[in-house]
């Protein structure tokens, strides 16, 4: 019984540990796919690629389970903004910006 409760007490003070560090590599890996993605539309504008920049943005977001919530075109830079819903947390957003 005393074992049972040990296992408990322990498997208890764990929990909140991992779901930080599933939240830190979520946002961690939600920034990378942002850069990503301004980097692909960035590629279009030059020509390195063909498509639409936010187009090219979106797939590669989702390629890497996020959702491309906003894509802004300035001349030569691109900003994309991000976001996923991590288990046991709140959606997470990034932002990034690239130019050629």
């Amino acid at each position: 019984m005393l074992a049972l409760a040990t296992l408990v007490l322990v498997v208890g003070a764990a929990t909140p540990l991992i779901v930080s560090a599933n939240q830190a590599l979520g946002a961690e890996s939600l920034e990378t796919a942002a850069e990503l993605s301004a980097l692909s539309a960035v590629d279009v504008l030059s020509g390195f690629r063909t498509g639409h920049p936010c187009d090219v943005a979106r797939q590669v977001a989702r390629v890497n389970a996020a959702v491309l919530e906003s894509c802004t075109i300035n001349e030569f830079v691109v900003e994309v903004e991000l976001s996923r819903s991590i288990a046991l947390a709140d959606a997470q957003s990034s932002i990034a910006v690239a130019s050629s």
